[in-house]
């Protein structure tokens, strides 16, 4: 998706572009060029992948950066941009080669994230989901006890049964203390694979494109 010729400035004065858009666009820059029989999802999705990895080499240095990147330079920040919307354009067309309709299965899926972490439960946090299931039982437990206590009031039997269940909360923070770190070691692990993955197939694509270039002289 990469053109020579230089783009015109179409940025100024331009109101927000739709899915439906973009899909539109990008299905007649296909048509004109004779290029969706090259189209298929294998392939979509090999692109799309590469295209992240020139977006992931933008930020690849840099370590962690401020919101709005105000020490970049604008022509920076205009690379940023480009390699971007190449990464949104191959996932507008990649669901749209798949019969998906982007925009309801977004809605569906906050609608679905919206239920599985409601804001009671995890505002200010970012645990995963499968360890939530375990802490709101935990915190289920220990409001039920401070219910018994003010109403009864707390008896011998009463102050032994808290302090295991409070061991027992301690053990529990610690496993999930032990998942999450697990957890951040595979996340690692994965993105290393997403690496390799990225430039083998950058690495491919550029094999492919120096023998198309090879024939096309010969």
């Amino acid at each position: 998706m990469k053109g020579q010729a230089e783009p015109k400035n179409e940025g100024e004065g331009t109101k927000g572009v739709s899915l439906e858009e973009l899909k539109k666009k990008m299905a007649d820059f296909a048509k004109e060029r004779d290029r969706d029989q090259f189209h298929s999802p294998r392939n979509l999705l090999l692109a799309l992948v590469g295209e992240v990895g020139e977006l992931f080499e933008i930020f690849q240095w840099k370590g962690e950066v401020p919101r709005g990147l105000p020490d970049w330079e604008e022509k920076e920040k205009q690379h940023l941009g480009e390699e971007l919307s190449d990464v949104l354009l191959y996932l507008v067309r990649l669901s749209d080669i798949c019969g998906i309709d982007l925009g309801k299965a977004a809605l569906r899926k906050l609608e679905i994230n919206a239920i599985n972490y409601p804001v009671s439960l995890c505002k200010g946090s970012s645990k995963k989901l499968t360890l939530w299931s375990k802490s709101t039982t935990t915190r289920s437990s220990t409001n039920i006890n401070i219910g018994n206590d003010s109403a009864n009031g707390v008896t011998d039997d009463e102050l032994e049964r808290q302090k295991r269940e409070e061991a027992e909360r301690m053990e529990m923070q610690k496993r999930e203390e032990a998942e999450r770190m697990e957890m951040q070691k595979r996340e690692e692990a994965e993105r290393m694979e997403m690496r390799k993955r990225v430039e083998a197939v950058r690495m491919e694509m550029r094999k492919r494109a120096d023998g198309d270039s090879e024939e096309s002289r010969s």
